[in-house]
C-alpha cells in the first residue's frame, strides 16, 4: 500500500520539479527584458534630456535601434506564447509593439506600461525561491549576458571612442556610425580596419574593448561547446541505460527458463524415485 502511495506521488513531484523549471526560465527571461528595457529608457532620458554632442546623440540612435530590435523580438515572443493575443493586444500588447518600432527613441517610453505588468507578475506570481533561482540562472545563462553585455560596451565604448577621437583632426572615427560600427567590429575581435583610433586614449579604449570581446566570445564558445558535450554524454548514458535494461531483462528470462526446467527435473526425479520405490516392493514380495 505504502509502495503504490510512493509510485502515485512520485509523477507528480516530478510534475512539480517540472514546473518550478519553467517557471525559473519565464522568470529568468522577464529579468533579462527589464534589463533591456531599462537600458533602453537610460537612452531615451539621455538623449532627450541632456546637453551631448552630436556625434553622442548619433551614437544613442543607433544603438537605440538596435536595442529596438530585442524589444521587437520580445513582443512576438508575447505575442504567441499568451493564450489571449487579443486581449494582450488590445490593452498594452500594442503599446509594446509601438514601444519596438525602432527610429523613435521617445517610443520606447511606450513600453513603460509592459515593463510595469512584467514587474508586477514577477514579484506576485513568482515565489521568491524562483525569482532568487532566475537571478543565477540569468548570470548562468550565457546568450542571454552576452547579449546584455555587448549592448553595454558597444554602448559605452561607442561614446567614448567618438569623444576621444572627434575632436582630433586626422582621426577617422568622426561620426556616431563610425563610432558603432568600430565598437561593434572590435567587440566581434574582427579587426576590419577601416576605422581604428589614433589617440592614446582611443586605443586604450580599443585595447580593453578588445580583451572583453574576446572573454565574451570565448564565453560563447565554450558554452556551445559545453552543450554539445553534455548532449552528448546524455544520449551516451540513455544508450547505457537501454543495454542495462535490455541484459536486466535477458537475466530475468534464463532466471524463469532456469527455474522451469529445475522445477521439471524436481518433478522426474521425483517419479523416478516413486517407480524405484514400486519395483523394489514388487520384487521384494515375488522373493517372498
Amino acid at each position: 500500500m505504502q509502495d503504490s502511495i510512493q509510485q502515485s506521488a512520485e509523477p507528480d513531484a516530478g510534475a512539480i520539479a517540472g514546473e518550478d523549471s519553467a517557471l525559473a526560465t519565464r522568470a529568468t527571461y522577464q529579468i533579462f527584458m527589464v534589463l533591456v528595457t531599462l537600458l533602453a529608457l537610460a537612452i531615451t532620458v539621455a538623449a532627450y534630456l541632456l546637453a551631448l554632442p552630436a556625434t553622442v546623440d548619433q551614437v544613442l540612435y543607433i544603438v537605440d535601434s538596435l536595442v529596438a530590435l530585442v524589444l521587437l523580438f520580445d513582443f512576438f515572443v508575447h505575442l504567441f506564447s499568451r493564450k489571449g493575443r487579443i486581449r494582450y493586444l488590445l490593452t498594452y500588447g500594442w503599446l509594446d509593439l509601438l514601444g519596438a518600432l525602432p527610429g523613435m527613441p521617445v517610443l520606447r517610453l511606450a513600453r513603460v506600461p509592459g515593463l510595469l505588468v512584467t514587474l508586477r507578475e514577477l514579484r506576485e506570481t513568482t515565489p521568491k525561491e524562483t525569482r532568487m533561482a532566475a537571478r543565477q540562472r540569468l548570470a548562468e545563462s550565457t546568450l542571454l549576458t552576452v547579449v546584455l553585455v555587448v549592448l553595454l560596451v558597444v554602448t559605452v565604448g561607442s561614446i567614448l571612442i567618438v569623444l576621444s577621437e572627434e575632436p582630433v583632426a586626422e582621426a577617422n572615427i568622426k561620426s556616431g556610425a563610425d563610432a558603432v560600427w568600430w565598437a561593434i567590429v572590435t567587440v566581434a575581435t574582427v579587426g576590419y580596419g577601416d576605422r581604428y583610433p589614433v589617440t592614446p586614449l582611443g586605443r586604450l579604449i580599443g585595447a580593453v574593448m578588445i580583451v572583453m570581446g574576446v572573454s565574451l566570445f570565448s564565453v560563447l564558445t565554450s558554452y556551445i561547446a559545453t552543450q554539445f558535450m553534455t548532449r552528448r554524454k546524455s544520449a551516451g548514458q540513455s544508450d547505457t541505460e537501454l543495454v542495462r535494461m535490455q541484459v536486466e531483462q535477458s537475466i530475468a528470462e534464463w532466471r524463469r527458463s532456469a527455474e522451469a526446467e529445475s522445477a521439471a527435473l524436481r518433478q522426474e526425479v521425483a517419479a523416478l524415485r516413486y517407480l524405484i520405490r514400486d519395483m523394489a516392493g514388487t520384487k521384494s514380495q515375488s522373493d517372498e
